[in-house]
């Protein structure tokens, strides 16, 4: 952690900029919170249509190959 703080230059020594540092990276850790939630909303939204779309496709294959499908053909033409 201590090469973690070097690579940033170090801390500060005044009181006040600290306080100003860990402010700024609570709301930088409340933002991203934010952001991961809103993906993960996303995301089960955007599972959820993959799924009905996918129910969809099925039935309509079904329809288009399954065990009747040469009956259903047959029957129209």
């Amino acid at each position: 952690m201590r090469s973690m703080i070097e690579g940033f230059g170090g801390l500060p020594d005044d009181f006040d900029q600290l306080k100003a540092l860990a402010l700024s990276a609570m709301s930088q850790t409340l933002n991203l919170t934010a952001k991961v939630e809103d993906l993960t909303q996303t995301n089960a939204a955007a599972k959820a249509e993959i799924d009905r779309l996918t129910s969809i496709i099925k039935t309509l294959r079904r329809g288009r190959f399954g065990k009747r499908s040469e009956k259903l053909g047959a029957a129209t033409e």
